[in-house]
């Protein structure tokens, strides 16, 4: 059983690696291989030692033509540079898509470092301050607190909610 090798007609964008020229040329690929006598020579030199460029498409901001109005910024936009020089002077910082959180997330942080210490400090005061000493007396004893709420008035029809669930 014999496999025929396929033949493509391609462009390809190239760069000369004499005079570092960039263009495209045509020529054929069999099956996985270049056919390099088919391309046709550079443009410029006529040099046939050329390189093919690879074909990487911007994912950058892959649904942006320019010129566009940006809704944000409210005015159209002509480039990229453009956009950053508006966001430079507007003091602004772009987000597309890689936000680093992590100064947002340290302050709550260190806001919730705070808040434990100030419940620690007041667990503390009860456990072992001299005026909390009648209240550990009675509670090792079995007492329990009865609070008292004050009256945020009723909505007719609507059963009075402990929200406490004290009862």
């Amino acid at each position: 059983m014999t496999t025929k090798e396929v033949e493509y007609l391609v462009c390809k964008s190239y760069r000369c690696k004499v005079c570092s020229t960039t263009g495209q040329t045509y020529g054929y690929i069999k099956g996985d291989d270049f056919d390099m006598e088919s391309f046709d020579p550079c443009e410029k030199c006529g040099s046939t030692n050329i390189s093919f460029l690879l074909s990487v498409p911007n994912i950058d901001r892959f649904d942006e033509r320019f010129p566009y109005f940006d809704r944000g910024l409210g005015m159209m936009l002509h480039s990229k540079k453009h956009r950053r020089q508006v966001c430079k002077e507007r003091n602004l910082v772009p987000v597309d898509g890689d936000i680093d959180f992590s100064d947002e997330i340290n302050k709550v942080k260190q806001k919730h470092k705070e808040e434990d210490k100030i419940v620690s400090d007041l667990n503390d005061r009860v456990a072992n301050h001299p005026g909390y000493a009648e209240y550990r007396k009675k509670k090792a004893q079995g007492w329990k607190p009865k609070f008292t709420h004050r009256d945020q008035g009723e909505v007719p029809g609507m059963k009075k909610i402990d929200p406490f669930n004290e009862e």
